[in-house]
């Protein structure tokens, strides 16, 4: 269920990438900077599905994740909080 979902919403974006680059190359007057930056967009999505790509394959094992995939994975610079009875 969680790879139709995501396949699903991959989808969609995919749509609305493909839209952002149409747009930008039919908006005149031409801007040049909207072309990059929807450009950008399209690595963007690639990124994420080489990522969600090498997730699958590791079998959805967090300790092989290639980054935090997750909002609540720690990141590995943050510090930690102080217990509330150490403030």
């Amino acid at each position: 269920m969680v790879e139709f979902v995501n396949r699903v919403i991959t989808g969609l974006v995919s749509v609305a990438v493909i839209v952002a680059v149409l747009g930008s190359l039919r908006r005149r007057p031409f801007r040049r900077d909207l072309v990059w930056l929807s450009l950008s967009l399209v690595l963007g999505v690639i990124a994420q599905i080489v990522l969600g790509g090498i997730t699958v394959l590791t079998d959805l094992n967090p300790r092989r994740r290639p980054g935090p995939l997750h909002p609540g994975d720690r990141h590995p610079h943050r510090r930690r909080r102080a217990p509330s009875s150490c403030r």
